[in-house]
């Protein structure tokens, strides 16, 4: 449950940093969450995340920003199952 409540911490920095125009603020966070995901077996959540890190690291805002839309979508997706899952408790 740590390794959840630090992807769903890092995914708000990111949106943070999404609406900013903050891309070079991005990989990093990115990179983090990526491997958090991988680490739980998130492995969708992991590939987006590391793209997302890959096209921030370029600078490209447009490519960030659908990006990211992929990565709500799939964060919410996976997130909603680890939470939804029996006999886990914070």
């Amino acid at each position: 449950m740590d390794a959840v409540e630090d992807i769903s911490g890092s995914l708000f920095v990111i949106e943070t940093a999404c609406r900013r125009d903050r891309v070079s603020e991005i990989p990093a966070t990115a990179r983090h969450v990526s491997q958090m995901a991988a680490e739980i077996g998130m492995l969708s959540l992991a590939r987006v995340a590391r793209d997302l890190g890959i096209v921030a690291q370029r600078g490209d805002i447009v490519a960030c920003r659908a990006i990211w839309a992929r990565v709500v979508r799939i964060g919410d997706q996976s997130l909603a199952k680890v939470w939804q899952a029996p006999g886990l408790s914070m």
